[in-house]
């Protein structure tokens, strides 16, 4: 599968960088920011931010999954969870 043109990993979350609005702050490895995210309060932010960081990791992880389960078991088909999961983020086959 081709990946999709999406900011370096690893992501970091960052907090709220001081903002009293609660903003949560995400930047990815070349110092870019990735995003930012406000939940309908602190926490929930917080989490989402967290989430969102391991973006990266988790899209790598689920490439590994693939690429090992083809190598021993045959091509998984593109409405398998893992493969519409890669589709669903912007990859392409």
């Amino acid at each position: 599968m081709k990946k999709p043109n999406i900011t370096p990993g690893p992501w970091k979350w960052l907090g709220t960088q001081g903002n009293p609005s609660g903003i949560h702050y995400l930047r990815g490895a070349e110092y870019s920011t990735v995003g930012a995210c406000l939940g309908s309060n602190f926490t929930d932010s917080k989490e989402d931010a967290k989430a969102i960081a391991a973006v990266p990791q988790l899209l790598e992880a689920l490439e590994n999954l693939i690429a090992d389960w083809e190598r021993v078991h045959g091509v998984i088909p593109s409405d398998h969870e893992a493969k519409a999961a890669l589709l669903a983020a912007g990859y392409t086959e």
